[in-house]
């Protein structure tokens, strides 16, 4: 296997604009560093925002494959009766604190590996001969999940970014990303988490433990946290190839 082949199986996420240059370089220069971070993906919504956290630990150069450990992936369940548009995206602002700072707890076992995030991040598309009035509600409808994918960056800080989907996962189908998922993972079961408003708190979820085999048949369930957990794939290969730094 060529060395490209062989570094593109390494990570299956790998962008597909990754260039190879200077990489040979890098594999004939210094010893190997090994690093480690946590990565968190986080898919907003209005009524389930979904969530990916995984710990990756990989040589610069890369001198064997990556592994990931720790994995994690679920939903904060926020279908709050009542209230709709505006009034609903600032409630889910408001309690989107309690519900991140639990993800980042997760983290705390290893807490001097540092931490990295990716938000999925809305954009609009012209439909031809859309009815105005449809438009101008979708429109509407992706500005106040923008308001929460913001307010998501900004809780998570420092080495937080936005990407659209068109940039972590393509033109790739839900069910393309699982197998991807599936792909990277070499453990043998993932731990799902589902968080719940409880008398406005979101106190920590147990978690109940998936068959990595089993997370295509979890797809139309859990959605958001697969899609979420693929954004924190993504983000970890963009960091293990270069394209990103912390």
């Amino acid at each position: 296997m060529c060395m490209e082949k062989w570094l593109m199986s390494c990570v299956p996420f790998c962008p597909r604009n990754y260039k190879m240059s200077n990489f040979v370089d890098k594999l004939r220069g210094a010893a190997p560093v090994r690093k480690s971070i946590w990565c968190i993906g986080i898919d907003p919504d209005m009524d389930t925002i979904g969530f990916g956290i995984v710990r990756v630990d990989w040589t610069d150069p890369i001198s064997h494959s990556p592994t990931f450990s720790n994995v994690s992936f679920g939903i904060f369940d926020l279908k709050i009766k009542g209230i709709t548009g505006l009034d609903k995206s600032n409630r889910v602002v408001q309690l989107l604190p309690r519900f991140i700072l639990n993800i980042i707890e997760l983290t705390y076992v290893y807490i001097t590996i540092p931490r990295v995030s990716v938000v999925e991040a809305q954009r609009t598309y012209p439909i031809p001969d859309e009815p105005m009035g449809k438009v101008v509600a979708q429109a509407n409808d992706l500005h106040r999940l923008a308001q929460i994918s913001g307010a998501a960056q900004a809780i998570l800080g420092e080495n937080s970014r936005m990407v659209f989907p068109t940039e972590w996962k393509a033109q790739g189908s839900k069910a393309g990303t699982v197998m991807k998922i599936q792909s990277a993972l070499k453990t043998s079961s993932v731990a799902f988490r589902h968080y719940k408003l409880e008398k406005n708190s979101v106190p920590q979820a147990a978690p109940v433990f998936h068959d990595v085999r089993s997370l295509l048949d979890l797809r139309g369930v859990h959605e958001h946290g697969l899609d979420a957990l693929g954004m924190a794939l993504f983000s970890a290969n963009q960091y293990i190839t270069g394209v990103w730094h912390v």
